[in-house]
């Protein structure tokens, strides 16, 4: 297998000769950015609102982010450098060595490793008290995040939902949720301090044009539990049906219809 090639700070280098300083705040503070998108047939999906987002994520934690037609060539060359058609895609751009006004740029691109089952079985999730909200803003803060996913898997599940204070739904691990209450398509409110997923807009928009009722509201665990189907919606996994949270049913127990016809025309979209 051919090694990884990354792309820092504008250049080309192989995974294990990439370095950055200790003293980066990426890595000392936390202070740092991402978005992490799907390429099909060497095009990136979304990429223009990928990009967007950043750059506003950038403007609300005073991160400089380099022009958006720059990252768009860099993502080019480094899915040719890797000659990756489909693939995950991570830039992260953090603040760099204090004092230094220069911010570290990296750009990743890999092979996909995902479990074709998950389409046809659904997934079965945990659900986890939310440590603090988060701003909207996708940094590379997801300690808590990745812990509770951590903890699910150990336990036998595949993913895990977090619930705030009140156990409203939020979230997924590293996507956003929905759920099919009497013919209408819900997801959670952004003012639960969710991440506006682009993937999330998609789906908003591919169920309008399908004809079906979409709303913004918020619903707890045990409202959940009367939905018809749920999933989760994100990127790299586009979407998958959640069958049971914490051992119970959702809706019949199998991946549901609205999430199936959604996911073939997101496929169609994204050029798949």
């Amino acid at each position: 297998m051919n090694e990884s090639i990354v792309c820092l700070n504008g250049e080309l280098k192989k995974a294990r000769e990439a370095r950055i300083s200790v003293l980066d705040e990426g890595f000392t503070r936390g202070y740092a950015l991402f978005e992490t998108m799907r390429a099909y047939s060497g095009k990136v999906f979304k990429l223009d609102r990928h990009l967007q987002r950043l750059q506003e994520s950038g403007k609300k934690v005073k991160l400089s982010i380099p022009p958006s037609l720059r990252l768009e060539q860099l993502i080019a060359k480094t899915l040719e450098a890797n000659n990756l058609q489909d693939a995950r895609v991570k830039v992260i751009v953090s603040r760099g060595v204090e004092g230094v006004n220069s911010p570290t740029l990296a750009i990743f691109a890999s092979p996909l490793e995902l479990d074709e089952a998950i389409y046809s079985n659904g997934l079965k999730c945990a659900s986890a008290k939310r440590a603090l909200p988060n701003s909207r803003v996708k940094t590379t803060n997801y300690l808590f995040n990745l812990l509770a996913l951590k903890e699910a898997k150990e336990n036998g599940f595949d993913d895990v939902l977090l619930l705030d204070e009140n156990s409203l739904v939020c979230e997924g691990a590293t996507a956003n949720v929905f759920a099919v209450f009497d013919g209408e398509l819900a997801t959670p409110s952004l003012e639960l301090g969710i991440l506006p997923g682009i993937t999330r807009e998609t789906v908003m928009e591919i169920a309008g044009a399908l004809g079906l009722k979409t709303s913004v509201k918020n619903y707890s665990l045990k409202e959940l539990f009367t939905a018809r189907e749920a999933f989760l919606a994100s990127s790299v996994r586009e979407i998958a049906s959640i069958i049971s949270v914490d051992g119970k049913k959702i809706g019949s127990g199998k991946p549901g219809e609205v999430a199936k016809k959604i996911h073939v025309e997101y496929k169609k979209m994204a050029g798949a």
